[in-house]
């Protein structure tokens, strides 16, 4: 019983080793297809806005995945950044809201939307992607 406990950790020893070792080629990989793309890029021609946020979101995304600390980190600043920012588009639309409830009556304008729980997991869940 002892063998078989001592092989199985063994196993599983070496296949966290192997996963180490893939996502480390991953992130090799996309170090060096970003850094030959950026050289390519600023020889030929100046590229735009959006390839430029492409480039890095990408790089964000190497960054965290090579230091989990950082990443974690990371993760709970951005999270921080924007429940402050839904927060205050909050205030906002209730103290629109406060504002206008005398004027119901004057215009046909539809009521702003507030974000529901659906939509904040979906927001959650795209910082985590980072």
């Amino acid at each position: 019983m002892k063998l078989k406990e001592h092989m199985q950790g063994d196993i599983d020893v070496e296949n966290e080793a192997y996963d180490r070792y893939t996502q480390n080629i991953g992130l090799l990989e996309e170090t060096f297809y970003l850094k030959e793309d950026s050289a390519g890029e600023h020889e030929t021609e100046a590229t735009s806005s959006e390839e430029m946020m492409e480039i890095m979101v990408s790089e964000a995304k190497v960054r965290l995945k090579s230091d989990c600390a950082n990443a974690a980190g990371f993760k709970e600043r951005i999270a921080t950044v924007l429940d402050q920012k839904l927060k205050k588009l909050q205030e906002r639309n209730s103290a629109y809201e406060d504002d206008n409830s005398s004027d119901q009556n004057l215009d046909d304008h539809t009521k702003p939307v507030k974000l529901n729980i659906k939509q904040q997991t979906v927001r959650n869940a795209k910082t985590n992607e980072l």
